[in-house]
C-alpha cells in the first residue's frame, strides 16, 4: 500500500462527500460521515423500492394473461408431491433427529426423540409457527 493512500481516498462515496471538507476533530468527522451515510442509504433504499415496484407492476401486467396456465401447472406439480412426508431419522448425541411435513403446511417441522424412536417427540423448530420476534 502506498504511503498517504487509504481505503477512504479510493472510495467514491468518500470522495463525493469529503471533497473540500475540513473537520477540527475525528469525532466531528465521524459524526458527519455517519450522518451522510445514513442519508445516502435512506435515499438509495427509496429509489430502489420505487424501481422494484415499477418492475413488479410491469411483470404482473405482462404475465396476467398466462396466470390460468401458471395455476394449472402449479396444481399439477403439487399433485405429484406427497404432502405428508418424513425424513429418515439420524442419531446424534443421544437423540434421533428428523424432519416432517404436514398436509397443508408449507414449512417443515424439525423434531427429535431421546434415545429411542418410541420416546415422546420434541419439536426443535416449527417452521409453520409465526415468529414472535417480528
Amino acid at each position: 500500500m502506498k504511503t498517504g493512500v487509504n481505503w477512504w481516498s479510493r472510495c467514491w462515496l468518500g470522495c463525493a462527500f469529503a471533497a473540500g471538507c475540513v473537520w477540527s476533530t475525528r469525532a466531528e468527522a465521524r459524526a458527519a460521515v455517519l450522518d451522510y451515510v445514513e442519508w445516502y442509504n435512506r435515499t438509495r433504499l427509496h429509489s430502489v423500492l420505487g424501481y422494484l415496484n415499477t418492475e413488479n407492476a410491469y411483470t404482473k401486467a405482462v404475465l396476467d394473461p398466462v396466470k390460468p396456465l401458471e395455476d394449472q401447472l402449479l396444481a399439477e406439480m403439487k399433485s405429484h408431491i406427497q404432502e405428508d412426508d418424513t425424513s429418515a431419522p439420524v442419531f446424534d448425541e443421544g437423540y434421533w433427529y428428523y424432519t416432517r411435513y404436514a398436509a397443508g403446511q408449507e414449512q417443515p417441522v424439525f423434531v427429535r426423540r431421546k434415545a429411542t424412536m418410541d420416546a415422546p417427540e420434541q419439536v426443535v423448530l416449527d417452521g409453520n409457527a409465526p415468529s414472535s420476534a417480528w
